[in-house]
């Protein structure tokens, strides 16, 4: 079984030798190992039909299966939820009051933890990813707010405390373009994979935002 060639289009390793040939000579039929060529004479093989000379190609790189992995997860954003629930048409949320900030939509895909695997040409990447850390941005120019994992997806509503992300706008955004500060929140995920005799880690950031106007509170004179 030496010198097989990858064939990424049937994910298995032909034998460049020829089990037959055709009657015009410019085909054959050929051995294509379904383990990997580290299986031996034992493999289990299918019978292709190729041109005498198979194209030889690489087979993915544990990295490249990894990225794949990843890819099947689907991890996205989350959907920003907010208490109270800003109404921009006619704006609710005030100056100096604590907002909460949670994921409307929080799941496997937007707060994890996740898991996947991805196999080709004999090798199999397992990958495993979570969320690392949370980020909200008041946009108004002001410090971000750092928030976990577990205040973004909890069922709990409450404007403040230790188990609720909260944020506090200092100005109204009545200057702004469109009258709202646009409220971001970049979760950043971390994935360990390991296969085919490699590690590594995958770090990237998904940020959504939405809208949200602030005013100041109403003030009623009384004479």
């Amino acid at each position: 079984m030496g010198g097989l060639v990858w064939l990424s289009s049937s994910n298995c390793y032909v034998d460049p030798v020829p089990v037959s040939l055709d009657a015009d000579g410019n085909g054959g039929m050929f051995r294509c190992y379904i383990g990997g060529p580290e299986q031996g004479a034992g493999a289990n093989f299918i019978l292709i039909s190729l041109p005498v000379a198979p194209p030889a190609t690489t087979p993915p790189s544990p990295a490249l299966l990894a990225q794949r992995a990843v890819d099947s997860m689907q991890l996205r954003a989350i959907d920003i939820g907010m208490a109270p629930e800003p109404d921009n048409a006619d704006p609710n949320i005030l100056i100096r009051m604590p907002n909460q900030v949670f994921a409307a939509d929080s799941g496997p895909e937007t707060t994890g933890p996740n898991s996947a695997e991805a196999s080709a040409g004999g090798i199999t990447v397992t990958a495993t990813a979570e969320l690392a850390s949370v980020t909200v941005d008041p946009g108004d120019g002001s410090a971000t707010t750092p928030c976990t994992t577990d205040q973004l997806s909890t069922s709990t509503r409450a404007l403040e405390g230790a188990d609720v992300c909260s944020v506090v706008w200092e100005r109204t955004s009545t200057a702004q373009p469109g009258g709202t500060y646009d409220l971001a929140v970049t979760s950043s995920w971390q994935v360990e994979w390991s296969g085919g005799g490699e590690a590594g880690t995958i770090a990237f950031d998904l940020v959504n935002t939405r809208p949200v106007a602030v005013i100041d509170r109403k003030v009623n004179l009384v004479p």
